[in-house]
């Protein structure tokens, strides 16, 4: 289920290419924002408050021990592997 349900088209474009290898994972994102702010800057911080950029990473398909990867405007990162969905009890671990 979105997080925003609406049948309007987003009034804003967002574009992302990504690539992968036997060992990395490569991915550029174009995006257009008229209000980019961040106010977090120590990384690991619980930063999808701010304006960011986020990417799930779910290798089985099992909404379980997946990643995410979130950069806001400011360039701070959070790097979280949740043992399964925060509807499910789960929890995020934020070390690595």
């Amino acid at each position: 289920e979105s997080d925003h349900p609406t049948n309007t088209p987003p009034s804003q474009r967002t574009m992302v290419k990504m690539r992968w290898d036997d060992h990395f994972l490569f991915v550029g994102a174009r995006m257009e924002e008229t209000d980019v702010w961040a106010t977090l800057t120590e990384e690991n911080s619980v930063i999808f408050q701010d304006n960011d950029f986020e990417i799930f990473v779910d290798c089985d398909g099992s909404n379980h021990n997946y990643k995410e990867f979130e950069i806001n405007a400011l360039g701070t990162t959070w790097t979280l592997l949740l043992d399964k969905p925060y509807d499910d009890g789960g929890g995020e671990n934020s070390k690595g």
